[in-house]
């Protein structure tokens, strides 16, 4: 349910991260904490992709174009500090996200391994609403053909029969 809520926020969500990014104000750049705590917590959470939860929220876009403006204003300045600002309030949150993360993920699958793992396997379902259903997909939608439609399910059909029988192959060893 928390990832398809996330993937439904970013369709409809009202946070702007450019204007997040790009705006000198203070408190709404303390939400880039938060973002580099989810972001690098996707790194120890299995079956989580970092770039999937940022572009959920929004602010995937707007962290590489953040990161390119960095990149062009390195010799400048007044263009490079609020890049850096950007770049340090994000590092700040992966690094407190990578050591919370950790201790309670090792927690989890101590005391909890099958909920965990069935929690996983939700977010991986889940996710599937993040990654067909965002702001970047849904103008694609119109653009389909019945040809990439029958592809789809024939490639969907494929990868699920090689999936399970690599699975049956290497499940006893």
């Amino acid at each position: 349910i928390v990832a398809v809520l996330l993937g439904l926020f970013s369709v409809i969500g009202e946070l702007d991260a450019t204007s997040v990014l790009t705006n000198d104000a203070f408190l709404p750049k303390l939400s880039l904490l938060v973002v580099g705590f989810l972001g690098v917590s996707a790194f120890v959470v299995p079956g989580i992709s970092g770039s999937m939860l940022l572009l959920s929220i929004g602010f995937y876009e707007p962290v590489l174009s953040s990161l390119r403006r960095l990149l062009d204003n390195l010799l400048d300045v007044n263009g490079l500090i609020p890049e850096v600002i950007n770049f340090g309030l994000l590092g700040v949150g992966a690094l407190v996200g990578f050591v919370v993360i950790s201790v309670v993920m090792k927690w989890l699958l101590t005391h909890h391994r099958q909920d965990v793992n069935l929690a996983v396997f939700g977010f991986i379902l889940g996710s599937l609403v993040a990654i067909f259903y965002n702001y970047d997909m849904v103008p694609v939608y119109e653009q389909l053909d019945i040809f990439m439609i029958v592809l789809g399910v024939i490639a969907l059909t494929l990868g699920g029969y090689v999936s399970l029988a690599l699975n049956k192959r290497y499940a006893t060893r």
